[in-house]
C-alpha cells in the first residue's frame, strides 16, 4: 500500500473514534488560542498531526502550514485534497492557513509578509519535514533534512511569542554503528560544513 493510501486509511478510521476528551487535557489546555507553524504537513506523519491537532485541540487558533506547489499543483490546491473531511471538525479549514514555501530552499523560501506572521505571531513550531527514502541524493537529503532544519531553528530564534520548538527526526541516525546509545555523538563534520559541499 503507497504512503498516501495508507494515511487516508488511518485519517478515516481515527475520525471514527469522534469522542475526545478536552476538559483536563493538559495538552488541550496549552494549545488553547496557540498559533502553530507545521513543516511538513503534507506528508505521513504531518497529515496525523494536524487532524490530531484540529480534533483534539478545538480551541488552538490557527495552524500554518508550509506548503510547496507540487506536480503542477498549487498550494491552496494541495490544501484542499489532503484536508476535506468535515468530520474532524466543522469549518475546520478557517483554522488551517497556508504559508508558501519550500524546506528545501534558503530561509523556507516563504514570502517576507508570510515571514513577518511567523515571527509576530507563532507560539508552537513542529518540524516534521523530512527526506526518509534511502536513494535520495545526498544534495537533496541535506538541504530538506540539515538545511531546512538550520534555517528553521534560525526563524524560530526570532519568534517573538515562541513557547514550544518540536523537531522530528529519521530513525536511521548513526545507523553505521551497531549500536546506538542515546547520547550525541562526535560528527567528522559540521552541518554547515556539510551544507556547504
Amino acid at each position: 500500500m503507497k504512503y498516501a493510501e495508507e494515511s487516508e486509511r488511518l485519517m478515516r478510521e481515527s475520525v471514527e473514534i469522534m469522542w475526545c476528551p478536552v476538559e483536563g487535557s493538559k495538552i488541550a489546555d496549552f494549545h488553547k488560542g496557540k498559533n502553530i507553524f507545521v513543516t511538513g504537513a503534507t506528508g505521513f506523519v504531518g497529515k496525523l498531526l494536524v487532524e490530531k491537532l484540529l480534533r483534539a485541540c478545538p480551541n488552538i487558533n490557527t495552524i500554518y502550514i508550509l506548503i510547496r506547489p507540487k506536480k503542477g499543483e498549487d498550494e491552496d490546491s494541495r490544501l484542499k485534497k489532503l484536508y476535506t473531511d468535515q468530520q474532524i471538525l466543522p469549518n475546520f479549514q478557517r483554522k488551517i492557513s497556508v504559508i508558501k514555501g519550500d524546506i528545501s530552499l534558503p530561509d523556507l523560501a516563504v514570502f517576507p509578509e508570510d515571514k513577518a506572521k511567523i515571527l509576530e505571531q507563532v507560539n508552537v513550531i513542529f518540524n516534521i519535514a523530512a527526506v526518509v527514502r534511502f536513494d535520495e541524493k545526498i544534495t537533496t537529503a541535506t538541504k530538506i533534512n540539515v538545511r531546512g532544519a538550520r534555517d528553521l531553528l534560525k526563524i524560530a530564534g526570532q519568534c517573538k511569542h515562541l513557547e514550544s520548538f518540536v523537531h522530528v527526526g529519521t530513525a536511521y541516525s548513526n545507523c553505521n554503528r551497531k549500536e546506538i546509545d542515546e547520547i550525541f555523538y562526535k560528527l567528522p563534520i559540521t552541518a554547515d560544513e556539510l551544507i556547504e559541499m
